[in-house]
């Protein structure tokens, strides 16, 4: 069974969507899921979820990532060894190798900040993209960085297509994928 780690203070109106989703994904695909977050907060949810019985726990992590959190502090709550945030906790989940996948919906520079400090980077590579796919007329393409580094150099852009040639071939099935660059202006 997939082991999935939701962020459950991650959304905006934290955490009852994420709660919620989660518990569908549960119940509607046979994933397990693993909560991170506020106890306090999230397990009222799960009891009004119908939740019983499906694979969900909660991890308690009582510190909060916030939309406002940038530079330092943000930086501080991402590597902190005990921090005690539900993206470093779920982080330290997946590291540990006891889920397959983290997911979140808060701020996308903790995310990605949080995951360097917690992941590490794979050798060779000196930045992190965001991959997500875009549906296109013929399937879906990747489209990696999306913006996420206004200053790169060209050997992060050569990074990013070699990450992207190598997750459309191994996770996608495409051989030979096309490698191309859009610029943001």
């Amino acid at each position: 069974m997939t082991r999935i780690v939701v962020d459950a203070m991650g959304s905006d109106n934290y955490p009852a969507p994420d709660v919620e989703g989660a518990v569908m994904a549960a119940r509607e695909y046979g994933v397990e899921i693993i909560l991170t977050g506020d106890a306090s907060k999230i397990q009222p949810i799960l009891d009004s979820s119908n939740a019983a019985g499906l694979p969900v726990s909660v991890f308690h992590a009582p510190e909060l990532l916030t939309m406002n959190d940038k530079g330092d502090d943000l930086v501080m709550k991402a590597r902190h060894k005990d921090a005690q945030n539900s993206m470093a906790v779920g982080y330290d989940i997946l590291k540990r190798g006891e889920a397959d996948a983290f997911v979140t919906a808060g701020n996308t520079g903790a995310a990605m900040v949080t995951a360097l400090f917690r992941l590490g980077r794979i050798r060779g590579v000196d930045r992190p993209a965001l991959a997500p796919p875009f549906p296109t007329a013929s399937g879906y393409c990747i489209i990696l960085d999306i913006g996420a580094n206004p200053d790169c150099k060209p050997e992060n852009l050569l990074q990013f297509g070699i990450m992207g040639s190598v997750y459309a071939e191994r996770v996608r099935g495409i051989k030979s994928p096309r490698v191309g660059l859009i610029s943001n202006g």
